[in-house]
């Protein structure tokens, strides 16, 4: 039976009834998604009997009545035995008929062979002379070997007890050092850029949950870059190399998905287009690499997969509440589009693909990316920023201001209210892009601290009896260093709020300890360590991003929140001209 493919309802339907139809398919998890009016996208995973599965990925044209791109991937016992797809694969041999502008003679200098074809696996005991991609001077080669050697070898073995597992790899891929290390050069960059891209928005994003979690994948695609910067480092390419390397249709795509309107749409660009595009990159990398001559690759792309899969799927979700909540999805589904012609121009994230044709306008061209400078909330919260103390700010005290139950409330609030530490580090990591990978790093490190932070305090409220959206929420810092330059801010941030709670910590752990308040004495051991890493982090930072001096950088500092706080009115200005003290800006800033 043909597939119809006459409009998306008769190919659901045949898509969907795949397991009532052949007896042999014992589940299915295929997936007809529409895209604009009339192309949609079928992927998923159809089981078989016999331990055999298929990998499905099909790009449909309803209005052309044809599957323009395909994929199609055959397993048995979790080992690939074959495959099928759509584009030309000039690498390997066998295939050259299906590649017009072959060049065998070049192909057989600068590429490495597979030793399996595309159509089947080779049996390891298999005769060389029977694989069709080895060369002359491989098959001319034959084993010496000693009958008397090897029937004393086969002796041997016959005495070992020991049956361990049998590592069922073979040699063979399709990947030479070269063209590994090009591969996941443009990985690194794409993920450096995502990690820089999220920083910039985290000022923007009103909604909490979203704000967090944003906090937590920037240093996920961190990490992913640092994995791959490893990696590439022992694939013949310099660090300073790596660190330097720029592409202008990667950093056009970033542009071009920064300019969404909406954390919503944000979401849309970064995970569901660019982000399921490189966990889909790094599977068939996995794949086709060499299982044993590049374990280490396979091994960092798995460690990335195991942070993306959690957060594509929460993506998936987050999008689907904006949905259901209101916002347009046909508006979501036509971004999409847009940015998924994108990255098809540019031969996908691996840059190997056909360029396909860039879609027009780009926004980022209309309009060039700049990020926020202003602290957006949820409307859940009542935000005040013209103190840095809450008793002033809720209008009336709810404890006795020295009171140990006082001192508790303001330290699980300051961990809710740390919101706007994900707005300040995430802030810097754009803000300082490309200074310093290492900063980068560690900055994209303490914004998903900061995110835990925020986490600890929202639930520490909860366990305290509070809803934690009845509690007034601080801006007064994160209003203060927004349009601030990145070295002031991050000045005020470190050498001010973090020193300043490691001033008070150690003694309000004590006092938790000594009244058996095992809610506070846990949360705050916690973040006792991670502000002590933060203030060590931070002294390195502050190098890349300034030249002053500490005793200059801290009277300047000063300055600058003096103006600030002047002008949200958390100080009165005398007729003198004056500057707050480093405990007046603790104090009134609050971190």
């Amino acid at each position: 039976m043909s597939a119809p493919l006459d409009d998306i309802a008769d190919y659901s339907a045949f898509v969907y009834a795949l397991v009532e139809r052949h007896p042999f398919v014992t589940s299915s998890t295929l997936a007809l998604a529409p895209i604009g009016a009339t192309l949609a996208k079928l992927e998923g995973r159809i089981e078989c009997q016999g331990g055999i599965h298929l990998e499905v990925w099909e790009l449909i044209d309803f209005a052309a009545r044809r599957i323009r791109t395909y994929s199609y991937e055959v397993y048995r016992g979790g080992e690939k035995i074959c495959w099928y797809d759509s584009w030309q694969h000039p690498e390997i041999l066998a295939l050259a008929p299906t590649c017009p502008a072959l060049d065998r003679g070049r192909i057989a200098e600068r590429c490495c062979l597979s030793d399996a074809l595309p159509f089947r696996a080779m049996n390891a005991d298999e005769p060389a002379h029977q694989n069709p991609t080895r060369t002359a001077s491989q098959e001319s080669i034959s084993a010496v070997s000693f009958a008397e050697d090897r029937a004393a070898a086969q002796e041997r073995k016959k005495t070992y007890p020991y049956q361990f597992p049998r590592d069922s790899r073979q040699l063979g891929g399709k990947f030479c050092v070269e063209e590994n290390a090009r591969r996941l050069l443009r990985f690194f960059y794409i993920e450096r850029r995502l990690m820089q891209g999220l920083g910039a928005w985290t000022l923007s994003i009103p909604e909490f949950e979203v704000k967090l979690e944003t906090g937590r994948h920037i240093f996920y695609h961190a990490d992913a870059a640092r994995l791959l910067r490893e990696r590439l480092s022992e694939q013949e390419t310099g660090l300073k190399a790596i660190d330097a390397f720029r592409d202008a249709g990667i950093d056009r795509l970033v542009e071009e998905l920064l300019s969404a309107t909406s954390a919503c749409e944000l979401l849309v660009g970064v995970h569901q287009v660019v982000g399921r595009a490189l966990a889909t990159a790094y599977r068939h990398h996995i794949d086709d690499t060499d299982p044993v001559t590049d374990a280490p690759t396979i091994r960092c792309l798995r460690r990335i997969l195991g942070d993306y899969e959690p957060m594509l799927e929460w993506a998936d979700k987050a999008i689907a509440a904006y949905v259901q909540g209101g916002v347009d999805e046909p508006g979501l589904a036509a971004w999409r589009w847009h940015l998924q012609r994108l990255l098809a121009s540019l031969g996908g994230v691996t840059g190997s693909d056909t360029p396909a044709e860039a879609p027009a306008p780009l926004r980022s061209v209309a309009k060039p990316f700049a990020r926020g400078t202003v602290p957006l909330r949820d409307c859940r919260f009542e935000t005040f920023k013209n103190t840095g103390d809450y008793d002033t700010a809720d209008g009336q005290a709810r404890f006795p201001q020295e009171s140990y139950e006082n001192l508790r409330l303001r330290f699980i609030r300051t961990q809710r209210d740390e919101v706007d530490a994900i707005e300040a580090f995430g802030t810097f990591v754009w803000d300082i892009r490309f200074k310093d990978f290492q900063s980068e790093y560690n900055l994209a490190r303490i914004t998903w601290d900061e995110a835990r932070h925020t986490e600890i305090g929202h639930r520490a409220l909860l366990a305290c009896g509070y809803d934690p959206f009845e509690l007034k929420n601080r801006l007064t810092g994160s209003t203060c260093r927004g349009p601030m330059e990145p070295a002031f801010a991050m000045a005020e941030i470190n050498l001010f709020g973090e020193v300043g709670v490691l001033k008070t910590i150690n003694d309000l752990i004590d006092t938790a300890a000594q009244r058996h308040d095992a809610l506070l004495h846990h949360i705050a051991d916690f973040i006792r360590s991670d502000e002590r890493t933060h203030v060590r982090k931070g002294q390195g930072i502050l190098k890349v991003m300034t030249e002053l001096d500490s005793k200059a950088l801290e009277t300047r500092t000063r300055e600058l929140f003096t103006e600030c706080l002047v002008s949200l009115g958390a100080v009165k200005k005398d007729m003198d001209l004056f500057t707050v003290s480093r405990d007046d800006i603790e104090r009134l800033v609050g971190e």
